[in-house]
């Protein structure tokens, strides 16, 4: 039975019964979990270059900052480059597409740890950018205050690095870039942990056929 995309009986495809007076109707799809996901991009090349085609092409040449003295352009460039801005970006930009979610964690040192909230007036340094992917990141405290402006958004993340030895750790919402999928209804992307969907989501027939 085809649960994903349309169902017709008269052609008798995605039903049981193949009632030829039927019509066809729209059925509701379940959203990919993260191993199909996995699997098509790994396995399926249109896959792979449908999620990859944006981020490739979005980062390709770089990309310039505004506002800056001539004088410092060759520091700050460097520093990009000593960071690998247009490296996280892109993987950033390559997992929200896959997954429907990315984090980015920008390293700041401002005299603080990770779980408080930046303070931009004191930051002396840019030391690292982290990527994760949505199920890295779990939203670990979330503004609950209807009064407050940022009612609803995550306020504290916890980070969960696949990386072998590593331990979980939480992050300030302030800390961190955050890239959603494709947009999905709300009481579906309250299903999915207020992540969006990924880019495969719509085209999983086609894919499939």
């Amino acid at each position: 039975v085809n649960t994903d995309g349309y169902a017709n009986a008269v052609m008798g495809t995605g039903t049981i019964r193949r009632d030829r007076s039927a019509s066809t109707y729209a059925t509701g799809g379940a959203l990919l979990d993260q191993v199909t996901l996995e699997s098509l991009y790994m396995g399926d090349g249109f896959a792979r270059r449908i999620v990859d085609i944006v981020a490739n092409d979005a980062t390709r040449a770089g990309f310039d900052v505004d506002g800056i003295d001539e004088s410092q352009e060759d520091k700050l460039e460097s520093a990009l480059e000593a960071l690998s801005v247009n490296k996280h970006i892109k993987s950033a930009l390559t997992w929200s597409r896959l997954y429907g979610g990315s984090l980015m964690i920008l390293g700041v040192n401002d005299g603080g740890s990770l779980e408080d909230e930046l303070n931009l007036d004191t930051a002396r340094d840019f030391e690292f950018i982290r990527v994760y992917d949505r199920y890295q990141a779990t939203v670990h405290v979330r503004n609950t205050d209807p009064a407050s402006e940022q009612y609803g958004q995550p306020e504290l993340w916890l980070i969960s690095p696949t990386l072998t030895g590593t331990m979980p750790y939480k992050v300030h919402n302030s800390r961190c870039i955050i890239l959603d999928g494709a947009a999905l209804p709300d009481r579906q992307r309250s299903a999915n942990e207020n992540w969006g969907a990924s880019c495969l989501q719509a085209c999983t027939d086609q894919l499939t056929r």
